[in-house]
């Protein structure tokens, strides 16, 4: 049996899925437990839905989806994504804003664990990059140069790659399907 697309939400959980905020989305993830879905409920205020019969197993809440997520998302629409946020700090089930690349940027952790650096680029100056995602206890990554200019590394790439001789590079530059830049 093939799942249908169901955007972000998953097909035999509910809820897990994102939700609008009053100012952004917040992802949230019931799993497959009950007291997950209770926990949600209540730190919402909704404790009468997670009490209620009709939706006391995941298999309920599935059967029910478009009335558990229309009494949820009624709800994450009145509250700022702050708010939530707020709401279920040090809750047991997972949950987390979507951000943009901004609000990414600016993450108290992104910036902690040194996601974005600086690099001098030669012709714009000082530039913030994304740096490498993963990090290893005993080993310091860094990026180790700036972006190339446009054509900088033609010539290199496309002899060492594709074994181009000068006389072919050349010929392509004269024909305007390459450009070479300073290397």
């Amino acid at each position: 049996l093939e799942p249908r697309r169901m955007g972000t939400a998953h097909s035999s959980i509910v809820p897990y899925q994102a939700f609008q905020t009053k100012d952004g989305h917040l992802v949230v993830g019931a799993t497959n437990a009950k007291a997950h879905f209770c926990e949600i409920c209540e730190r919402l205020d909704l404790q009468d839905v997670a009490q209620s019969e009709l939706y006391a197993t995941n298999e309920d809440r599935v059967r029910r989806r478009d009335d558990v997520i229309q009494i949820l998302s009624k709800r994450f629409r009145e509250l700022t994504t702050a708010e939530c946020l707020s709401r279920f700090e040090g809750a047991s089930m997972p949950y987390g804003p979507i951000n943009d690349v901004s609000q990414v940027v600016s993450d108290p952790h992104t910036k902690h664990h040194g996601l974005i650096q600086e690099v001098q680029h030669p012709t714009a100056g000082t530039i913030r990059m994304q740096g490498p995602a993963v990090k290893y206890s005993a080993f310091q990554q860094s990026i180790y140069h700036s972006p190339p200019l446009l054509g900088q590394d033609t010539r290199s790439v496309l002899q060492s790659l594709l074994g181009l001789s000068t006389k072919q590079l050349n010929h392509l530059a004269d024909e305007n399907c390459i450009q070479f830049g300073k290397e």
